[in-house]
């Protein structure tokens, strides 16, 4: 058994704080929470590329469906070609993430967030949730 350095309560020797005044137990090995697992981080890399590439589907078949309405009805043409607006961010982004990932490049925050934005809102949180070592 081990005694806290700060109230003197006893603690059990696994003990990483003291359950009495809370402060940390000098010695103890602290949990390091700011790593992932490599399976983890290659789980959330994968779910963000396969929903970047939905989204790059998605909006591809919209522009092709705008053009082929083109022909019957005007409203829907200019629906399905304004998706090349989106295509304009989503194609870039998608290629910079797949790049970056196979180099094993970490992306910055202000990239995370436009994916977030501009391209899906799933792949967005996976690449804010991955923790990156710089």
């Amino acid at each position: 058994m081990k005694y806290c350095s700060k109230c003197g309560n006893e603690l059990f020797d696994e003990a990483v704080i003291c359950p009495s005044c809370g402060c940390p137990v000098e010695g103890a090995s602290q949990p390091n929470s700011s790593t992932q697992s490599p399976e983890t981080k290659k789980t959330l890399r994968t779910v963000a590329k396969v929903f970047m590439l939905i989204s790059l589907i998605s909006s591809a078949l919209a522009l092709i469906a705008g053009i082929v309405c083109l022909w019957f009805d005007r409203v829907l043409a200019v629906r399905g070609i304004s998706s090349v607006i989106s295509l304009a961010w989503i194609i870039p982004i998608t290629v910079y993430y797949w790049k970056s990932v196979k180099e094993n490049r970490p992306v910055s925050v202000g990239f995370k967030v436009c994916t977030l934005l501009f391209v899906n809102l799933v792949s967005g949180i996976c690449m804010l949730v991955e923790k990156d070592e710089y």
